[in-house]
This record gives C-alpha cells, structure tokens and sequence, in this order.
C-alpha cells in the first residue's frame, strides 16, 4: 500500500528554510509564467530573515509546498498609527492545489497577526479563499491616464534622476501625506532599490536645489502589471506644476504612450496633484482586498463619535446608533462596505436611514485606506 503524505504545517517557517520559501515563491510566480525568478529581490522585506516567522508553510514529504506571506506595516491616517498585516506571496506547488492548504495557512495568520496587534490585513488578491474569510473587495481603482503627446511638451526644467542620497529629501515629502504608509529607513531603502532594481525608473523636481517633487515609474516586468505601452505611477509627490514636469521627463525618456496615475478614491491627495493635468480619468474594479482584524479598535482609533451618529462594534458586528434608530450590521461585506467604501455602495439597512443620518455618517466615512506604494512588501 502507498504510504499517506507527510504533511508538516501549517507552521511559521523555519529561519533555514528562507530559501525555500523564496524558491517555491519563485516556481509559481516566475517559472511556471516562463520568467526569469526575482521574488527574492522583489520582495525583500517579505522575504528577509528577520520575517521568516511571519511566512506560514506546509511542507509534504519534506518539501514545502504551499505559503502564505505576511510583512507587518503601519499605515498613517490622519496622523493615527494603524498597525497592519500585508499578505503576499501566497502559492501552492501545482502538485498539490486543491487540498484547503492556502485556507489553512490564512486561518493560522490571521490568528498571529490578530494576536500581534493588527488592525487590518491588507491582501494583494480577491481569490476565493479570501473571500470566505471575511476578506471584502473595498475600493475600486481610480485611473488617470496622461498621453505622452500631452506631457512630452511641457518643460521638463529642473528634473532630474533620482539617486539614493535623495531619499531623506523624499521621505520628508512622502511624510507630509495625511494617507501614507509609515517609511521606516531600512525597510524603505530596501523597497526602494527592489524598484529601481526591477523596472521602474525615478525622478525628483528641484529646480533651486531642494527637492520638491518625486515620481517613481514602472514600466516593465516584473514589477509591472499595468496598461501595455504605459508607464504605472508607483509614488507621486509635488504641486502640480512639479508632477507636470516630472511626467514630461518620464514620457519621454520612457517613450512610453501614456502614464498612468491609479490611486484609490480615498487617496484624496494624489488626486489632488493630478487633476490640473490634461489627464483622462476612469474607474476599474480593484484587485485589492482587506479582512478587519480588530474592528472594535479600529472604529475606537480612526472615528469620532457625537450625538448625531454613534459607530460602536462588539465583536464582528458594527452597529451604527442615531438618536431615533440603529442598525447592527453583522455581516463581514456590509460593515466593509459601510466603514471602507462610498456611500452609493452602503448596504441596503444604512442608507434606509434618515437623510439627515447619512449626511452625519459621510463625515466621517469612509474610513480611507492608501495603496501600497513602494511598500509593496
């Protein structure tokens, strides 16, 4: 009779097995899609040594065979810390797909990373694993696009390439963003060389020395998974006047057909440097999706409550308390949509409620969340 796989796991890896971490991430990834293996250096915060505990295996047989990666971030919002969970680098070797491996290793970083003190796991996937486990897509992607024939013309005076000196300077612009992930200089030095070392290039705006504006683009694989022929905005800093003349260097040295500027409808103040652009702007579904893990913590740190309307959770449930009614929401998907998306979006129980309540609830939803950035992990 043949022998029962030895399963191992779902477990933290073990600090020798890294590499084997990083070469079934490559196998999947890289290999299988017949490109050359990169995860290591693309990811390598994810993927350093001192967060080899945080990626979650099953080994068969002595073999790792499914992986579930998670780095620890801390968003910024509104000058509120929110420590959050980033998922990455989840796979399992074809070999051995369907067998509820990924699911496992979700339920056993879910529980660590609670446990750590997270408020929100951030996911790069809407799979259906996710989805079951109370993960919500939230947001949808806003695109603005600027063709080359309209940026090329404008100067490009006092542009020039980025070098790693400079990233002080650009941490200082990066640190006045009210929606930013918290750059810590290790960890962002280390993200930023992953970029410029895989396809993306940069620029600052310093036209009396200082600099004032900064544009990093990816433009080719691996890194990239926008628009064939375009340019994808990875970080954007600068008054409008400075991206203007950032993108017209980029467009050019590039010779790419456009540049696009994707951002999420709660990043209010990318927008904001990019709407004077002659941009064409559009909306797509987001690949992006996100589990809370502490909601009664989280409604505590970012919402402000008053006698109009009252936000409170108990457990899973969001209850949202007017002086004439309330309603609970216990649904994972509904109080998502109600705490993270637009009001058109709020379940069918939320914008049941009086006119005057919703207003009072608009002002303090949605709770905005900030894409990735270079901190993809």
């Amino acid at each position: 009779m043949p022998h029962a796989d030895r399963i191992d796991g779902p477990r933290p890896a073990r600090a020798e097995e890294r590499d084997a971490c990083i070469a079934l991430a490559d196998r999947v990834f890289r290999l299988d899609a017949d490109m050359q293996p990169s995860m290591g250096r693309e990811f390598p915060t994810l993927f350093a040594e001192d967060n080899v505990e945080n990626l979650y295996v099953i080994g068969v047989d002595g073999e790792l065979v499914a992986l579930f990666g998670v780095y620890e971030q801390v968003t910024v919002i509104d000058d509120v810390e929110i420590p959050v969970a980033c998922v990455g680098a989840v796979c399992t070797h074809a070999d051995h797909r369907g067998r509820g491996y990924a699911g496992r290793l979700m339920d056993l970083a879910v529980e660590r990373t609670r446990a750590a003190g997270n408020r929100l796991m951030y996911i790069s996937g809407r799979q259906r694993i996710y989805l079951a486990r109370g993960a919500s897509r939230i947001h949808s992607i806003v695109r603005a696009s600027l063709p080359s024939d309209r940026a090329v013309p404008v100067s490009a005076d006092g542009v020039r390439h980025y070098v790693p000196v400079d990233l002080p300077a650009v941490t200082r612009l990066h640190d006045r963003q009210p929606l930013r992930f918290r750059w810590d200089p290790e960890p962002t030095a280390a993200h930023m060389n992953a970029h410029l070392s895989l396809g993306c290039g940069a620029w600052v705006y310093a036209p009396g020395g200082s600099i004032d504006g900064f544009l990093l683009v990816r433009h080719q694989q691996p890194l990239f998974w926008g628009v064939p022929g375009h340019g994808d905005v990875v970080e954007c800093y600068g008054e409008p006047d400075a991206v203007a003349a950032m993108a017209s260097a980029a467009c050019r040295e590039l010779k790419i057909d456009a540049l696009d500027f994707p951002m999420w409808h709660s990043e209010t103040g990318r927008r904001k440097m990019v709407e004077p652009l002659d941009a064409t702007w559009s909306t797509e579904l987001s690949r992006w999706t996100v589990k809370v893990l502490d909601l009664a913590g989280l409604v505590a740190d970012l919402i402000r409550n008053d006698n109009m309307v009252q936000l409170t959770a108990n457990g899973n449930a969001l209850t949202i308390a007017t002086p004439s009614e309330s309603v609970t929401l216990r649904e994972a998907d509904d109080g998502n949509a109600t705490l993270f998306g637009e009001a058109e979006h709020w379940p069918a129980a939320v914008r049941r409620l009086d006119e005057a309540d919703q207003t009072a609830l608009r002002k303090r939803l949605p709770i905005p969340l900030c894409s990735y950035g270079i901190n993809y992990i």
